[in-house]
């Protein structure tokens, strides 16, 4: 499930190393197929490994966009912090729309857009004032 998408050959170190690094290598040794399980509504990930998961799919996909939805909300402080480190190595080849609640995953935007009650707010980064969300 990992791969799925991918238009190039991904190696299974680069698969074990991202898994890795997102804390879910100990879950998937754990699966009845380890990374050959297919994923499905037996095999039981909480949502925060999902979340990580679908992280560990945007970095190898390589895609030009990606577009995440409230990807931290069920991390944790610690796993929320190794995500925000490979979003960062995601964005440096591809472009990333976030749509989020946490005022902390806004601090590396290029560009905020604060849409509230029909209208919206463009920021730069630099001149943001994170009190009034």
């Amino acid at each position: 499930n990992l791969t799925l998408g991918c238009r190039n050959k991904i190696s299974d170190d680069e698969i074990i190393n991202i898994c890795s690094r997102l804390g879910l290598q100990e879950k998937i040794e754990r699966l009845p197929e380890k990374y050959d399980t297919i994923i499905n509504e037996k095999i039981n990930f909480s949502g925060g490994e999902a979340q990580r998961l679908a992280i560990a799919r945007a970095y190898l996909k390589k895609a030009p966009i990606n577009i995440f939805d409230e990807i931290t909300s069920s991390l944790d402080e610690f796993n929320f912090h190794k995500v925000m480190e490979i979003i960062d190595e995601i964005k440096q080849d591809s472009m990333i729309i976030i749509f989020t609640h946490k005022l902390e995953m806004l601090e590396s935007a290029k560009k905020i857009i604060n849409i509230e009650k029909f209208s919206e707010k463009i920021y730069k980064s630099e001149n943001i004032a994170m009190k009034s969300y």
